[in-house]
């Protein structure tokens, strides 16, 4: 669907008050930085995550061809990716400490919380041209479709704002964007009352935060997403940033050795596989694709999913903080 190019101008016009709100935060974070750090970031880390993102969804989605057909330079129409974004942030952070011979994990922690921002932005902003939109809600509560265990013979008083939005079509779907937008204003609260032990551990639970929450909000989305089969790509990298982070985690916890180390990281790897398990069987369940699991309607499927991607969080988050944040005695870890 081709956007129209007063809406593009109004969401352009959101992300740059977005990004201004954002340089002073980025500015408070490069204080104990050296000098000129936030100047670099903000000329390096705007135009690199806009590129990378637009690149991201280029690739995944329709391959080369859209490039034969001039579609990566013809901003109006397709989309972006977040984790294109991220990458281009985490390029933008290497760049500048290499100009000004730092660490770059001090960088990209000086990135997490105005980057959080902006995401909040971002996904507020979605709704402006009719993206980030789940379900058509009256299907969803239509007792013929069985999706849901309490249907609604009249959805009309919750088919409204801030419920849901009209598509381009004129029919009220959930507004997605919302629940993304408040997640990322959730995270940001988070990220200003932490700190890590090492550079490149705050940053590190910003991706934890984000991808624990994406592989279930991921799935709400309805709109046009770039998939594989019927699992989101952005499903699919979420999981692999959230075992990064844990193999990150998990390197630094070993290479303190605290005596348990080993068994306490095995553990959260265990609960860490079983919710994302979890998550894939719900996948299936919600596409009727698992027979003995044709009892569960979407809303129980999707109740299961949102708690193990909090499963998730807690499980990456648990083994981030004894990693990253705790430099604590043997005795503490379990």
């Amino acid at each position: 669907m081709e956007l129209m190019m007063p809406t593009v101008r109004t969401y352009g016009l959101c992300l740059s008050a977005g990004l201004l709100a954002a340089l002073p935060w980025l500015a408070a974070r490069c204080r104990d930085l050296k000098k000129n750090t936030a100047l670099w970031l903000s000329l390096t880390a705007p135009p690199l995550a806009f590129l990378l993102s637009r690149l991201a969804q280029c690739a995944v989605s329709q391959g080369w061809y859209l490039f034969r057909q001039d579609f990566f330079f013809n901003f109006r129409r397709g989309g972006y990716m977040l984790y294109g974004a991220m990458a281009g942030a985490v390029l933008a952070a290497w760049i500048t400490a290499r100009l000004t011979r730092q660490d770059t994990g001090r960088l990209l922690d000086a990135l997490a919380v105005p980057g959080m921002l902006l995401i909040s932005v971002c996904r507020f902003a979605e709704g402006l041209i009719g993206v980030g939109y789940g379900r058509d809600m009256a299907d969803w509560f239509d007792p013929w479709n069985e999706y849901v265990f309490f249907p609604m013979e009249d959805p009309e008083p919750l088919m409204r704002f801030p419920f849901g939005i009209p598509d381009y079509y004129g029919v009220y779907r959930f507004s997605v964007f919302l629940l993304e937008g408040l997640a990322a204003a959730v995270f940001l609260v988070i990220l200003c009352r932490k700190k890590a032990a090492a550079p490149g551990g705050l940053f590190l639970l910003a991706l934890i935060l984000y991808a624990g929450a994406q592989t279930t909000l991921e799935s709400l989305r309805d709109d046009s997403l770039p998939r594989w089969g019927f699992v989101r790509v952005n499903q699919i990298l979420s999981g692999a940033a959230l075992v990064t982070a844990m193999a990150l985690s998990t390197a630094r916890l070993l290479k303190r050795g605290e005596p348990g180390a080993g068994k306490a990281a095995a553990l959260r790897w265990a609960g860490l596989l079983a919710c994302m398990g979890v998550i894939l069987a719900m996948e299936f369940a919600v596409e009727g694709k698992i027979h003995f699991l044709l009892w569960m309607r979407m809303d129980l499927c999707y109740f299961v999913m949102a708690l193990s991607s909090l499963g998730l969080i807690l499980f990456s988050a648990s083994l981030w903080k004894k990693a990253w944040q705790n430099e604590t005695a043997p005795a503490e870890v379990r």
